[in-house]
């Protein structure tokens, strides 16, 4: 990996760590809001799906490792092993899934900045709330020894509004980025070339 892409994977995983700062534990769910999934959001955006999914690695390893990275300044691995590490684990597909998805949307959309923001809207929903979600439920479910209906309860509909303000954050941000020429490349899982590239092959 070049040396520019490892610095863009700590440069995540450092957002990732600095958003998880940003928490408020609820009394009725071991679950807190906090602004970690964010993070995970930016890293698909701004990344490719392998270096998004690596940013996370990095960061799951800080927080295991005794850095005080995970929500409210949290450390250790029984954070991961825990209730809540389900979701913990799961910004790493998270991640990789939200950069294809992003990807693959606005290579198939109908490009322009309306098209981008959706793009990048529909990739963090689906890697920043559903793949994290899912795992995370599933965890808080086996070890809280709660049924899944009552996990989500807990664990996903009382974090929604906020998880929708975090993808609308995201997306607006990679626009931003995208426009000042931050170097990703949105043309497709596979890394087809940014915007601009893309209208200029489908121009006659």
């Amino acid at each position: 990996m070049m040396l520019r892409n490892m610095a863009r994977v700590a440069l995540m995983a450092s957002v990732t760590a600095v958003l998880s700062w940003i928490a408020v534990d609820l009394p009725w769910s071991p679950v807190p809001v906090t602004a970690q999934t964010l993070g995970v959001m930016l890293s698909g955006l701004l990344l490719e799906p392998r270096e998004a999914a690596l940013s996370q690695v990095v960061y799951l390893l800080a927080g295991a490792l005794g850095m005080p990275v995970f929500s409210g300044g949290r450390s250790g691995a029984g954070m991961i092993l825990g209730p809540t590490g389900g979701y913990l684990v799961g910004f790493v597909p998270g991640a990789a899934v939200c950069s294809l998805v992003a990807r693959l949307a606005l290579r198939m959309g109908p490009g322009g900045k309306l098209g981008r923001a959706a793009a990048g809207a529909l990739g963090a929903a689906v890697g920043g709330i559903v793949v994290v979600d899912m795992l995370g439920v599933a965890r808080l479910a086996q070890v809280a020894r709660i049924g899944l209906a009552q996990a989500v309860s807990v664990g996903v509909i009382p974090y929604l509004p906020g998880d929708v303000l975090k993808c609308i954050a995201a997306a607006g941000v990679w626009m931003r980025l995208g426009a000042a020429g931050w170097p990703v490349k949105p043309g497709g899982p596979g890394g087809a070339g940014n915007e601009p590239g893309r209208r200029e092959r489908m121009s006659p």
